[in-house]
């Protein structure tokens, strides 16, 4: 697994407790990757994914495109992308981000949804993701993520399968 964090070395201040971060980040990402392939019914033993952890504000220009409350991404070819503002030790809120895009991490790298049109496996691994992360946070009593049960189609950003012009996506309420 490869973790990009900017650590302190040992000899400047804070440099022994950014690693120690560094180490529990690395453990979660190994549990949580381990619980997605369990709750997703995946292969074991897949390896971990290059983890980089950014300003949210960097993250919503690489992924919206300018300002969006993004907290984490995972993009084919690149890795997965969480912001530093996440608590990952002590919110297990927080740790369901992670384990959603471990959850992408898992569909891209075992071809789940492959084969459907790009409307279609958006929203079916999105929905995958939101549906383990929900039982995730269901584990600690926490209800929903919010946004499994929202998930509408509406018409506007992705060409139908035949190119007519119609379009469809969805939205998160």
């Amino acid at each position: 697994m490869m973790l990009a964090l900017l650590v302190p070395s040992r000899h400047q201040k804070g440099g022994h407790e950014a690693r120690k971060q560094v180490m529990a980040l690395q453990e979660w990402i190994e549990r949580l990757l381990a619980t997605a392939t369990v709750l997703g019914g995946y292969p074991p033993a897949a390896p971990s994914p290059p983890v980089t952890v950014i300003a949210q504000s960097e993250l919503s220009a690489r992924v919206c495109g300018g300002a969006c409350a993004v907290r984490g991404a995972f993009i084919p070819g690149q890795g997965l992308f969480i912001i530093n503002a996440l608590e990952i030790e002590a919110s297990p809120q927080d740790r369901s981000v992670l384990l959603h895009e471990l959850v992408h991490y898992l569909q891209e790298l075992n071809g789940r949804y492959a084969n459907e049109s790009a409307c279609d496996r958006f929203r079916d691994r999105e929905l995958e993701a939101y549906r383990l992360q929900d039982e995730y946070l269901s584990r600690y009593g926490l209800g929903v993520s919010n946004q499994t049960a929202s998930l509408e189609w509406q018409p506007s950003a992705c060409l139908d399968d035949e190119g007519s012009g119609a379009v469809q996506t969805f939205r998160t309420r």
